[in-house]
């Protein structure tokens, strides 16, 4: 099981500005890591992706950075969505040993899907919980078909810890919770399916617990 040090972030204001976050993230040299782990081999297709992660004021700061030769974005708006069938960076997560764990999946205008719950019992929250979730992406929010290319691409999430199954109360400062990190496209021209720590199952499913990695709230 992988584990990464998720570092606080030291900003000038609880509502930062994508530059702020930015300069934050360069300033104090947060570190990135790859989603690079193939884990079935019927689906080899390997774009460039990593990620970094840091928290403050009970916020989880999240960003990905992507290279990939093939890009879709048909999903503008949250819900009623799968973005996860557009090029789509994700971050599952457990805080506080719950046995129920969170999902934020966004395609690359920012599109998301926010489910939460214990495994067979989930739900999938409405517009007025995902617009507590902050999202900064390089593209423009347009949608757009499949296409081929070399593309670059870019997304900043910011993630309420209150969201997550937890009180107000609580402070993410030293606690250690469970998660993982995909890149996915279901139907893009060749589908991709990556994530950060392995998963060991017989076919693409990112929603397994027990395959998540380990991130430590410094």
């Amino acid at each position: 099981m992988k584990s990464i040090n998720v570092p606080e972030l030291l900003l000038k204001t609880k509502s930062p500005q994508l530059q702020d976050i930015e300069a934050a993230f360069n300033d104090q040299s947060v570190p990135f890591y790859p989603i690079d782990v193939i884990n079935w081999d019927t689906y080899p297709l390997k774009p460039e992706v990593e990620f970094a992660i840091a928290h403050a004021d009970n916020n989880i700061y999240i960003k990905y950075n992507v290279h990939e030769n093939t890009i879709r974005a048909q999903y503008t708006e949250d819900n009623g969505s799968e973005p996860y069938e557009d090029s789509c960076v994700e971050f599952f997560i457990s805080l506080d040993n719950q046995e129920a764990y969170y999902n934020v999946e966004s395609n690359c205008i920012g599109s998301i899907l926010f489910g939460g719950g214990k495994p067979g019992d989930r739900v999938r929250y409405d517009d007025s919980v995902t617009k507590l979730i902050r999202r900064y992406p390089s593209l423009p929010k347009e949608g757009f078909d499949s296409k081929s290319g070399d593309f670059t691409w870019s997304i900043v999430l910011v993630v309420p810890a209150s969201l997550l199954g937890v009180d107000s109360t609580y402070d993410l400062k030293g606690k250690t919770a469970k998660a993982n990190f995909y890149k996915c496209g279901d139907k893009l021209p060749e589908a991709q399916f990556l994530s950060w720590n392995p998963i060991d199952f017989i076919k693409p499913n990112f929603h397994l617990p027990e395959f998540f990695g380990e991130i430590k709230f410094e």
